[in-house]
């Protein structure tokens, strides 16, 4: 039974939801739809997220494990302190 259980659980957990994003922000994780992501700027220790609404969120997460994490489709990093949303007109950026 446990190889039937692990040909259902595995492509499931295989498959990457491209979709939304826990985001750890203090003593909290939130759940954020990258199609509401502008970008994401590191200054110091802290990780800014420009949402579209733009609110600003605070990370305490390094770019680089966002990046694994994120829709290569969608984000790519720009500079080394820097994640862009290429889906997102240069205009809506502030």
């Amino acid at each position: 039974s446990l190889p039937i259980l692990f040909n259902e659980i595995l492509p499931v957990k295989m498959k990457k939801n491209n979709h939304w994003i826990g985001l750890r922000c203090g003593y909290k994780t939130i759940r954020v739809d990258q199609t509401d992501i502008l970008y994401f700027e590191r200054n110091l220790r802290k990780t800014i997220v420009h949402m579209k609404s733009g609110e600003l969120l605070e990370a305490a997460e390094k770019l680089s494990g966002l990046l694994e994490r994120l829709n290569p489709q969608e984000f790519v990093r720009c500079h080394n302190s820097y994640i862009v949303n290429l889906k997102h007109k240069l205009s809506s950026y502030k």
